[in-house]
């Protein structure tokens, strides 16, 4: 629970601004020294934000956010910011005593900012320059965390009348805010009330007439359940950055986000043997939990991070299982599931040949060798594609790693930047893979990024000939040039009249580099009037707009893409229509190549149980004119014909051809056999034929068996 009352300060002429937080037990103070021009600035304003967790026994942090005034200097004026504890629990110690961070208070208790203390860090790190004070007149120091308990008169490190610490903050270079926070440890169940001040002249405490804001905050009971997320889909494999990531949130039977006791702890055990890693995070790099056992110090504000791997060599979906143990009781129970890919292995050759959508030729406009991409500052998601040279043989998994080196990926709840494994998987025949990340907005500045690592290739991995790092940053609209559009068929576009019409368009940046996720319009005037339609441009930076001719008139076409992202050039494709009538239909099958049979039939694998259309294959249909012109935009209507155990998938039962006058429809087949695939347009047939066997294992639905003499002979089929 949290209440808040403000006071709005009036202006002083001092230039120097610091923050200065008192608590019952000590006081802190940090600070950073101005130069020698830098003024103190008084706050216009304080705001005390919530606490995520407020439980006894570990330390919670809390934002406290001071406005500028009117007139200071970015990046060179200051401001003092005081806080101390103005209430705490009176009762409830050993012998019934007050809390020490209140009337309790006793000598040195809050010596190395045990207790109470300022900081920059968002998750309650402590200076690195830290002092206690020896003395009341002890003055916040540049770069420096003071602690102590509050005297008459300022700091001391022996018992005062309420605990203390104080912090001097730099002006921001952009915007006029900047937030600091306070670290506090409660010893009692209760409440406790903190009091923030500000003052021009780098004084450690509060002084009346300083501008204040004060906050009134509950502590949360124990820990009565744990929410886990896993975070990311992982390769399998045991190295550094490998395994799932998962976040674990504690709270209260209240539903208020909490803390582990002392000697409260959280079991973690996986459902299989190869989840032979457990780590938490405090920092940047993963640590092996001892006994794979969460203790309280591994959460901060009741999140805690960490990480499972699985030391297998196949794909695997493992239930991560976290049990109350310690004080905690074991009927605190809470899973999630791990999902692990086996890489992909193509061949080195193969692999050494990916690429990323994303030309590493390109290099105008950036550092290094791979481009970086830049995102529109209002994007919360990014794609980057990979294209492989050659089809994949079989399905499997690409493996990336990324780094949240602004944390706006995971958000700043993590205990720093972040950096893990990502698969993406892809289907057999796949010819690219693409990866979405999610984030929030980045800034113009070159530290508000995130990084994309392709794996190196190997005889074993799929991957590029060296890894390459793609760098993405933020960008404000405008500021990287003019976007264009580029469209196929490049027009005009000769289109069968009442036919279908299909246009593709890609957007891209200045430096040629494909935009992904950009908003995109596209808008039909003449013989047809299609309203302005919104499209979403994927990870290669397209869209594809489609509409069937409905016009009756002479008049030609006119399709116009534009785009609201940044400063984009609009783009026109003019489609004209005719009566050209089909004089052909070849239809190319696994059987047939337009039209004709070829000299090894290939047969294709039935999927016989639940989901028969998971083994559906493509076959197309090309269509021209008695002068062997390609028609696009014709109807093409497909059936399928032998026994019943096959047919065309509902949504491609009609298509349309292409600018290249080729119809794709797609077929399956349940049960065993040859059939004829039929395509129809303008009155005008093709055939083509399939041969369809059952392959695998899975698919056996009836056993029989004979017996002659002493023989005994197993018969198999699926249906």
């Amino acid at each position: 629970r949290l209440i808040e009352r403000k006071q709005m300060s009036t202006k002083t002429t001092f230039k120097r601004v610091a923050l200065v937080a008192v608590a019952s037990l000590g006081f802190g103070v940090l600070t950073s020294v101005a130069p020698a021009t830098a003024a103190g600035q008084t706050a216009e304003s304080i705001s005390i934000g919530a606490a995520t967790s407020f439980k006894t026994g570990v330390f919670n942090i809390i934002p406290v956010t001071v406005a500028f005034p009117a007139g200071f200097t970015a990046s060179t004026d200051t401001i003092t910011i005081t806080a101390q504890i103005s209430s705490a629990p009176s009762t409830g110690g050993l012998a019934n005593a007050a809390s020490v961070l209140g009337a309790g208070s006793t000598a040195a208790a809050n010596a190395a900012g045990a207790r109470f203390h300022l900081t920059t860090s968002a998750i309650g790190t402590i200076n690195t320059n830290l002092e206690d004070a020896t003395s009341n007149d002890d003055a916040v120091a540049s770069g420096y965390t003071i602690v102590g308990q509050r005297a008459s008169a300022g700091l001391d490190d022996v018992a005062g009348d309420v605990v203390a610490t104080a912090i001097m903050t730099t002006a921001p270079a952009t915007g006029t805010t900047k937030t600091v926070y306070i670290a506090v440890k409660p010893d009692l169940a209760g409440s406790y009330t903190i009091l923030v001040a500000s003052n021009a002249t780098g004084r450690t405490y509060y002084s009346a007439g300083d501008p204040t804001a004060t906050a009134t905050f509950a502590t949360t009971s124990t820990v009565a359940s744990v929410t886990l997320t896993a975070l990311n889909t992982a390769p399998v494999g045991t190295g550094s950055n490998d395994g799932v990531l998962i976040k674990a949130v504690l709270k209260d039977a209240a539903g208020n986000v909490t803390g582990l006791g002392s000697n409260e702890t959280l079991k973690f055990t996986g459902s299989d043997t190869t989840n032979n890693s457990f780590q938490y995070f405090n920092g940047a790099t993963g640590t092996d939990m001892t006994g794979a056992t969460a203790t309280s110090s591994m959460f901060i504000n009741g999140t805690g991070f960490f990480r499972v791997k699985n030391g297998g060599s196949a794909d695997a979906v493992n239930t991560i299982t976290v049990t109350g143990s310690g004080l905690l009781p074991n009927s605190v129970v809470s899973t999630v599931s791990a999902t692990f890919k086996a890489l992909g292995d193509e061949g080195l050759t193969a692999a050494n040949t990916l690429t990323g959508s994303i030309s590493s030729t390109i290099t105008s406009g950036y550092a290094g060798t791979f481009p970086a991409v830049y995102r529109s500052t209002t994007a919360t998601s990014t794609s980057v594609k990979y294209s492989f040279a050659a089809a994949t043989a079989a399905a499997g998994a690409v493996g990336f790693t990324i780094a949240d080196v602004s944390q706006k990926i995971l958000g700043s709840s993590t205990p720093a930047a972040l950096t893990w494994r990502q698969a993406v998987t892809y289907a057999a025949a796949a010819t690219s893979v693409s990866l979405t990340v999610a984030h929030s907005a980045l800034s113009t500045s070159a530290s508000s990024n995130f990084t994309i690592v392709t794996d190196a290739a190997s005889d074993t991995v799929l991957g590029q000939a060296a890894n390459n790092t793609v760098t993405v940053t933020g960008y404000t609209a405008g500021t990287t040039g003019t976007n264009t559009f580029t469209v196929s068929p490049a027009g005009p576009i000769a289109n069968a009249a009442l036919g279908k019409v299909t246009v593709t368009a890609t957007l891209k940046d200045q430096f040629k580099t494909a935009i992904a996720n950009g908003a995109v319009t596209a808008t039909v005037t003449g013989r047809n009037t299609v309203a302005s339609t919104p499209l979403v441009s994927d990870a290669s930076g397209q869209v594809t707009f489609s509409y069937t001719d409905a016009g009756t008139s002479t008049a030609n076409d006119t399709i116009t893409f534009a785009s609201s992202v940044g400063t984009t050039t609009s783009k026109t494709v003019t489609v004209t229509y005719g009566n050209a009538a089909v004089s052909t239909v070849a239809v190319t099958s696994s059987n047939t190549t337009l039209g004709v049979a070829k000299a090894t039939v290939t047969p294709l694998a039935i999927s016989a149980g639940d989901g028969v259309e998971a083994g559906a294959q493509n076959v197309t249909a090309t269509v021209k004119d008695a002068n062997g012109n390609l028609l696009s935009g014709v109807a093409v209507t497909w059936t399928i014909s032998g026994t019943t155990g096959a047919a065309v998938t509902s949504t491609t039962a009609t298509t349309y051809t292409t600018d290249a006058g080729v119809a794709t429809a797609s077929i399956y087949a349940w049960l065993a056999g040859t059939y004829t695939v039929t395509a129809t347009a303008g009155g005008k047939t093709g055939t083509g034929t399939t041969t369809w066997s059952s392959q695998t294992a899975d698919n056996a639905r009836v056993l029989s068996a004979t017996v002659e003499g002493n023989v005994v002979t197993a018969k198999v089929v699926d249906r």
